[in-house]
């Protein structure tokens, strides 16, 4: 059983390819440890772009 931080809720350990559970994150629910993990993919976060580079002309 693992802990899910995404839902709060506890779902069993079978492997699926839609859940990941942490190897060092823990959290209790009525005074028992469960493993937290997370039963849905979360997405990944786009890149940021570059910052732009403004020039300036040196002319006036």
């Amino acid at each position: 059983m693992y802990y899910c931080i995404v839902c709060k809720q506890l779902h069993s350990s079978e492997s699926s390819p839609d859940h990941m559970v942490f190897t060092t994150g823990f959290h209790y629910v009525h005074d028992t440890l469960y493993r937290a993990g997370m039963c849905v993919k979360v997405p990944k976060r786009p890149e940021t772009p570059a910052p732009v580079h403004v020039l300036q002309s040196t002319s006036a």
